[in-house]
């Protein structure tokens, strides 16, 4: 097999690299791409015969692109427009915009890849830009397939569900026999656990040690038991190597946050999603570990707020808490044993690029997944995959009602018998009702996710709550050219709106007052004085003149006659359909 020509935009550390050596494919990475210094560093510190280019996305032509011939394309646009700290702005983000850019050239390249492999964060799926990618691969003749996976799908004891999607490029006419068959297999699905009936017995004697519900609790210890997933210990660093001082939590933090942490130990089969703000930040950001393994959670934390600070603090202390080590996480996330940081980088950019980053080992899978042979795509173990078959199925069954209903009434003007009327309402109560369920089901989701983060994540709950107070920001659609081309350049897009106005303001083709016909004059009720007294009242004062140098004040200060004389100049230009020059 001849080695595949790989391009990697959004780069990072390197994680896409990483997962295409550990697939084995034959492949070389003729183009790494990323804006972000300290990541290019690491990268370059780990590929150092890679061409890397620090540069923008929209940096990068059309040209370019075309010169490199890559057969792949491995990509991670930022997940921030797609998450609620980011505020969901979706395409309307600036920072979507190098993906967009993207989209536009795809189409256009002289080439394009065979294999498309992209990351990003849960709730892609449900954006816009996903919607847009989706047209793109549909229109340039890609197979895809979407799915949902944490790493806990392929052994690895650590939570960060993320939205993949793979798409195949072919030429030939049996396209739609290339998509693999969807399995309904969750990758938070665990064998039946004999420890389930402790903890409910724990349950029962009243004993919630920290602030989290009890099916909290009940799926923490169901994880624990799930043979399938390894222990946090096989990802740990030698004792030898780690400098427990420097990573052991503060006493402040220790007070203040002891109820929120998720706290694991080296037996235990899970840990939460490690992000960028580990170690800066504590609800949600990672887990701890419990370094002292002899002392009883339970007893640490019960009728802990009922102690002393001093009290507290020394029973906290008696479990040893440290923070996992750069190089741990970057175990946890699938990264070989060679990977190093370059020693100028601190042990904060190294969390913060790692939490950018992604899992390596399923992405390594996701790629043999893709570039097998098309006919052992349904023969390729899923290794437990979540696929997005709820969301797209919903969604389609909502943009088929939708198109229903269009057919349905475009049917009825057509014909115009009771039948097609009877058929067009029948559809349009379908299609409300695919909506009601749509919206329903998404308002029981976020109610969840909104009582979940009042138990665990307060912080990050009355963040929703002063949002949805103040109301749904005005949002910016992407700007096209007259021919039909994505503008990046704040240049461009000015030009274009100049553009627009010039079209608007000044029509090439101007009706003339005589073209107008004598029965026209008649057709329709004229405007009342009345209407046109009003409507000055409504004026606001202190804005500027329009073209004709006439400021609100001046139509404000008009008396009856004055008015009468706009009410029949507003009247000739309503029943003519043009605006008198003098």
């Amino acid at each position: 097999m001849e080695p595949l020509r790989v391009l990697e935009l959004y780069s990072g550390i390197g994680g896409m690299h990483c997962a295409l050596t550990e697939s084995l494919i034959p492949a070389e990475v003729v183009a790494a791409v990323d804006i972000n210094t300290t990541a290019n560093q690491i990268y370059r510190h780990n590929f150092p015969h890679t061409p890397l280019w620090n540069k923008t996305i929209e940096g990068v032509t059309l040209d370019d692109f075309n010169k490199l011939s890559f057969d792949m394309l491995l990509m991670s646009p930022p997940c921030q427009p797609f998450t609620r700290l980011g505020l969901h702005g979706d395409v309307a983000d600036a920072r979507t915009k190098s993906f967009l850019y993207i989209l536009d050239l795809l189409p256009r390249l002289s080439r394009p890849p065979r294999f498309i492999l992209l990351e990003n964060v849960k709730g892609f799926e449900n954006s816009a830009a996903r919607n847009r990618l989706v047209e793109t691969l549909i229109k340039c003749g890609f197979t895809f397939q979407e799915l949902m996976i944490s790493p806990i799908s392929v052994g690895i004891p650590n939570s960060r569900l993320r939205y993949y999607l793979i798409a195949q490029r072919s030429d030939q006419s049996d396209r739609s026999d290339q998509q693999c068959d969807r399995s309904e297999q969750s990758d938070q699905c665990a064998p039946p656990c004999p420890a389930t009936h402790s903890a409910k017995e724990v349950l029962r004697h009243d004993f919630l040690y920290k602030r989290e519900t009890e099916n909290n609790l009940l799926r923490k210890m169901s994880q624990d038991c799930d043979s399938s997933v390894r222990q946090i210990k096989h990802f740990l660093e030698p004792l030898s190597q780690v400098d427990e001082d420097q990573h052991r939590l503060p006493a402040q933090t220790l007070l203040r946050y002891a109820a929120i942490l998720d706290i694991v130990q080296p037996d235990s089969r899970r840990s939460i999603c490690f992000t960028r703000g580990y170690r800066r930040y504590v609800e949600g950001t990672g887990s701890v570990l419990q370094s002292c393994t002899d002392t009883q959670l339970q007893c640490v934390f019960k009728d802990l707020d009922q102690r002393s600070e001093d009290e507290k603090l020394q029973q906290l202390q008696r479990l040893k808490l440290r923070y996992f080590t750069p190089r741990e996480v970057a175990n946890l996330m699938g990264f070989p044993a060679h990977f190093s940081f370059p020693k100028p980088v601190s042990v904060k950019q190294q969390y913060r690029v790692l939490g950018n980053s992604l899992n390596v080992l399923v992405v390594s899978k996701l790629l043999r997944l893709l570039v097998v042979p098309s006919a052992h795509w349904r023969n390729e173990e899923h290794f437990g995959m979540k696929l997005l078959t709820e969301t797209g199925q919903r969604t389609a069954e909502i943009r088929n009602a939708v198109k229903l209903k269009k057919e349905s009434y475009r049917a009825w003007l057509a014909r115009g018998t009771p039948e097609a009327a009877d058929g067009y309402r029948q559809a349009k109560r379908t299609a409300a009702r695919a909506v009601v369920v749509a919206k329903t089901l998404v308002w029981e989701r976020f109610g969840e996710a909104m009582e979940e983060d009042y138990r665990l994540a307060s912080k990050r709950f009355w963040q929703t709550v002063r949002r949805l107070r103040r109301g749904k920001k005005c949002s910016t659609n992407a700007v096209y050219s007259g021919g039909g081309e994505l503008l990046t350049t704040t240049g461009d897009i000015v030009g274009r709106w100049k553009e627009y106005f010039e079209d608007l303001l000044n029509p090439t083709v101007m009706p003339s007052v005589q073209e107008a016909e004598t029965g026209d004059l008649e057709a329709g009720p004229s405007i009342t004085q009345a209407e046109v007294t009003e409507a000055v009242r409504k004026l606001l004062g202190g804005k500027a003149p329009g073209v004709d140098e006439i400021r609100p004040e001046y139509l404000k200060s008009l008396d009856v006659v004055g008015l009468s004389w706009l009410t029949r100049l507003c009247s000739i230009a309503w029943q003519t359909g043009t605006v008198p020059l003098d």
